[in-house]
């Protein structure tokens, strides 16, 4: 037992930690149970796609371990989804799933999700580890043998790491993960492994009644509910891959990204340094202003990646000035000011006036 896929454990102590309501909502042929907040399912985002790809021509089988036929229907009929190149499968019997497959062949396969998938000749159960490896790996020798692009849906665990073990993301060519605030309408797809490509792109996504939206303006849309004349606020350009983002960083004590954004790159230190002395003195930044850096610890402003591409990206929002290291003084950028800074006292000068 020890080196299969049952690991025991000794609880030493069992604390209360309060109570909260728990909603049982019922629908047609479901039984589901909402806690906390509301998820929006990866389902929404698979629909959307096979919707695409089905009608291009293509056929699509959509087999799902976790809901009914019913249930993906409905959901289905919500977003507007009807092609007769879409098909629906509710198996977990992994064998059942290849010969359907073997029987349709499909150009795309998507399999929701591999946690409920399950090898018959396994004694083990769904979900464990043995289990997901061995399903995932005959998966991906269907794909290569039938010429099928696979899609698996894989939990993830609470750190926001894909559940399961880890040789499950050394098998597949591509890894995808579909994130965002739960406070948010906004969802971002990122690769964090791609065979075929860059792992740099992102998608940015809007959840609406009628399904996800592709955002064609992502830096509008970050932008769209800055507060004018607002201290401890400051506009930023990151870039995620080759795409330059706007986003608005906002510091009372600790600074955050509004719009539920990730940023974690150094061109943003500027902005931040900014933001904090904004709220600090009370005095509003320039709302005209971008500010783009990075900042060392001896408070020199550094030059960062990309610079020309993030000044035309705030150019094109309508910024009149972009707060620059001292080497971007040279670039040729049109339609907005340059301003260099060798340190963040100089920065802080032009920033908060």
């Amino acid at each position: 037992m020890a080196n299969g896929d049952i690991y025991w454990d000794e609880i030493q102590a069992i604390a209360p930690a309060g109570s909260a309501d728990v909603y049982d909502l019922s629908i047609l042929s479901s039984h589901n149970f909402v806690a906390n907040d509301v998820i929006v399912h990866n389902s929404t985002l698979l629909l959307e796609a096979c919707r695409h790809l089905a009608g291009a021509g293509g056929l699509v089988l959509y087999v799902s371990g976790e809901e009914s036929v019913i249930q993906i229907k409905l959901r289905a009929d919500r977003l507007r989804v009807a092609t007769p190149n879409l098909l629906l499968l509710a198996e977990n019997n992994l064998s059942a799933i290849l010969d359907a497959c073997e029987r349709a062949r499909p150009q795309v396969v998507v399999i929701d999700s591999i946690q409920t998938i399950y090898k018959p000749d396994l004694p083990s159960a769904p979900g464990s580890v043995g289990q997901v490896r061995e399903c995932t790996a005959d998966l991906m020798r269907l794909a290569k043998g039938r010429n099928m692009s696979v899609l698996i849906v894989g939990h993830v665990t609470k750190e926001g790491q894909l559940a399961g073990p880890r040789v499950l993301e050394h098998i597949v060519d591509t890894v995808l993960y579909f994130e965002g605030d739960r406070h948010h309408a906004y969802r971002i797809v990122r690769a964090t492994k791609n065979r075929f490509g860059s792992t740099n792109e992102i998608g940015v996504f809007e959840m609406r009644p009628d399904g996800l939206r592709e955002v064609p303006n992502p830096s509008a849309a970050f932008l769209s509910e800055r507060a004018a004349e607002a201290p401890g606020s400051v506009v930023v350009c990151a870039m995620e891959g080759t795409r330059p983002l706007l986003v608005e960083v906002q510091a009372l004590v600790t600074p955050t990204v509004a719009g539920g954004v990730t940023v974690d790159e150094p061109a943003v230190d500027l902005g931040v340094a900014a933001a904090v002395a904004s709220s600090l003195r009370d005095r509003p930044v320039d709302a005209a202003v971008v500010a783009i850096g990075e900042v060392g610890l001896a408070g020199e402003v550094r030059v960062v990646p990309q610079l020309e591409k993030r000044a035309a990206e705030a150019a094109r929002m309508g910024f009149q000035r972009c707060i620059v290291p001292k080497p971007a003084a040279e670039l040729d950028v049109s339609a907005i000011e340059l301003v260099p800074v060798g340190h963040i006292g100089e920065a802080l000068a032009h920033l908060i006036p």
